[in-house]
């Protein structure tokens, strides 16, 4: 089995420590230790670094394990290695990753839900929009800095007028279909 896990455009927000190490050294002692991971020489391997201001994409090679089961004739990633000899099973990885982008969802429909509201509160009605990028249309400058097109699973948010006062405002949740049980709303006043 392949024990090399290959991570592309890799987004690696690094502060530039005036320590005197280099951005790669920084980019392999943090992915060395993170979550005390204690990688060894060699199973972190720098291919690219671009730097733009304050931030850093880093295409990096991890060298790790998985373990696998097999199911209905077929091998799935049941656990990943994640350090020295430590375990996590892929299924709580993935839902503290969706509990993120969940939570970062809610707080992007919170923005925007309040840009909205500023807008209803200055001009007595809704931004006349069909879409949520019309909305974005109207509520951008003035009203919202920046714009946000995504959710946390990189799906377009969905908006539609309802009526003069009501509208639907919504993420198509981690299943990526809008109006299915699993989107991510707010109630509105």
């Amino acid at each position: 089995m392949n024990s090399v896990k290959r991570i592309l455009a890799a987004v690696l927000f690094l502060p530039l420590l005036a320590c005197g190490k280099s951005l790669e050294r920084q980019i392999v002692d943090g992915l060395s230790n993170l979550d005390q991971a204690r990688l060894g020489d060699g199973q972190v391997q720098i291919e690219k670094v671009r730097r733009t201001g304050n931030h850093a994409v880093a295409e990096v090679t991890l060298k790790t394990a998985v373990k696998l089961i097999r199911k209905d004739r077929a091998w799935v990633i049941e656990e990943i290695r994640v350090g020295d000899r430590r375990w996590e099973k892929l299924e709580t990885i993935l839902a503290a990753l969706d509990e993120e982008r969940s939570l970062r969802t809610r707080s992007d429909l919170k923005l925007i839900d309040s840009a909205i509201s500023r807008y209803r509160s200055d001009r007595g009605e809704l931004p006349p929009a069909g879409s949520y990028r019309e909305l974005m249309d109207h509520l951008a400058p003035e009203y919202m800095q920046p714009t946000t097109e995504l959710d946390g699973w990189f799906n377009p948010y969905v908006f539609r007028n309802l009526s003069a006062r009501d509208y639907d405002l919504r993420s198509a949740g981690p299943d990526g279909i809008a109006r299915t049980s699993d989107d991510v709303t707010l109630e509105q006043p």
